[in-house]
């Protein structure tokens, strides 16, 4: 039996319209305070690659040693179809723009293209010797196969499904994962140990960058890093092509990990190592490995990003794990306050005021700006000094403002209202104002008068 990593991960191609688009069309776990094994499901013979289809829910395992491909379900967590492809499938990789599944034979040398709507093999592609791993670009509709055998890439078009184009590279390719968001194709190569980074347009390699052995990796799109499996796990800021910093991840296996997959919704990145038989979890907005999970030979790992689930397969015991990730609650605002919240002497001078108050029950770092200032007096007002403008945002941090100790003589004090938004770098968000007063005189309480309301941003 091969025990090499099919490397394949569930592709989440663009993501964030993907997440966007298709997020009601399930309903969401209920969360649960930390990443959960919630079931084990019995599959085919020796599983190898393992990939999801966010907009079905449907879950693919290409079974090794009986050629076959075990369709699960989603929601209830059973196989519904058990599909026959060629000799020693090991890659899976799903396309949903065409609602089609590739799976890679490595021993029959060739691709079997699985229709999802009816779980029948439509058509076998041809590829030379030892296909691999698999990944698709759903916008440019291509897909990426390591042709171990052969030492390249093979390009094809998923209309067709014929191979239109082939990209050879200097070393052993072992994986491959491509960012449809800046069409760059990823290899992992070794021997020697190098990251690959293919022009998607030109089918040309732009760079190599050396890089220590491993045989997996995945691309997160949205923030756009690749991850690069190993023990440390090394991450690349792909705008750059530079590393970022690497991860000490669990195990005893050695430095190279058999599976990452990465699930952009929650920034979590999934590295399965078969030797030490353990699941690392590692938050990608920390870098830091926050949860590990002990299972029996894991061998790849898919996720889907709408139901925050993740699937392992087991290879030695026959079965997929679905790991719960604990769903990310959004900061909280309601206790939020300016400071100050008081503003005196009304000189008509601006004073620096920032927002506290806002925390987050997952504990991340929350980031908070100041969106917009506005006032229940008008800025150009009788009484008030006639300046303009009363409040300004500054250029040096979203969370400070400049805003007028200023009130109307004739009126009853000036209430400033901030608005602003507290993000805690996962996507989630909350938004409200806090107020800031200028009373008429030291011991009055101001009145908010509004509506009217005026923009205390206006020249």
């Amino acid at each position: 039996m091969d025990v090499r990593a099919d490397h394949r991960k569930p592709r989440v191609v663009l993501a964030t319209l993907l997440i966007a688009a298709l997020s009601a069309a399930f309903s969401v776990p209920k969360p649960v305070p930390a990443q959960t094994v919630i079931t084990t499901i019995p599959v085919g013979d020796f599983p190898t690659g393992v990939a999801a289809y966010p907009s079905t829910n449907r879950i693919y395992a290409a079974n090794e040693s009986d050629d076959t491909v075990s369709v699960i379900d989603g929601v209830t967590n059973s196989v519904v179809a058990t599909i026959g492809v060629g000799n020693g499938p090991l890659g899976v990789t799903t396309n949903p723009a065409t609602n089609l599944t590739y799976v890679s034979n490595f021993l029959g040398s060739t691709i079997s293209v699985i229709d999802a709507a009816t779980n029948s093999v439509a058509t076998t592609i041809s590829t030379g010797t030892n296909p691999g791993s698999l990944d698709v670009n759903a916008i440019t509709n291509r897909v990426y196969a390591v042709i171990e055998g052969q030492g390249r890439i093979a390009v094809i078009n998923g209309a067709t499904n014929l191979e239109v184009d082939s990209v050879a590279v200097p070393a052993n390719p072992v994986d491959v994962a491509v960012n449809s968001a800046t069409n760059r194709i990823y290899v992992l190569a070794q021997v020697p140990d190098e990251l690959i980074v293919i022009d998607g347009q030109t089918n040309t390699i732009l760079k190599t960058l050396p890089i220590p052995r491993d045989v997996s990796l995945d691309v997160n799109e949205i923030t756009n890093r690749v991850y690069v499996g190993g023990n440390p796990m090394i991450i690349i800021n792909g705008a750059t092509d530079t590393a970022v910093a690497p991860v000490p991840l669990s195990g005893f296996g050695g430095t190279t990990r058999d599976s990452t997959a990465v699930n952009p919704a929650t920034n979590r990145i999934y590295v399965a190592d078969f030797s030490s038989e353990l699941l690392d979890i590692v938050d990608g907005t920390t870098n830091t490995r926050v949860a590990t999970f002990p299972l029996d030979r894991p061998h790849s790992v898919a996720v889907n990003p709408l139901t925050n689930r993740a699937y392992v397969s087991n290879s030695t015991d026959d079965t997929v794990s679905v790991i719960q990730d604990a769903v990310n609650r959004p900061p909280v605002c309601e206790n939020a306050q300016a400071s100050p919240s008081r503003l005196w002497p009304p000189n008509h001078k601006f004073r620096p005021v920032t927002i506290g108050g806002v925390i987050d029950p997952d504990e991340d770092p929350v980031e908070l700006s100041i969106t917009g200032i506005a006032q229940d007096e008008p800025v150009r007002g009788r009484g008030a000094g006639n300046t303009a403008p009363d409040a300004k945002l500054a250029k040096s941090s979203q969370n400070l403002a400049f805003v007028r100790a200023e009130r109307s003589g004739k009126g009853d004090g000036r209430v400033y209202r901030l608005q602003f938004t507290a993000s805690d770098g996962r996507r989630a968000t909350c938004q409200s104002v806090v107020k800031v007063s200028v009373p008429h005189n030291r011991g009055a309480t101001p009145v908010d008068s509004a509506p009217p309301i005026y923009n205390s941003l206006t020249p």
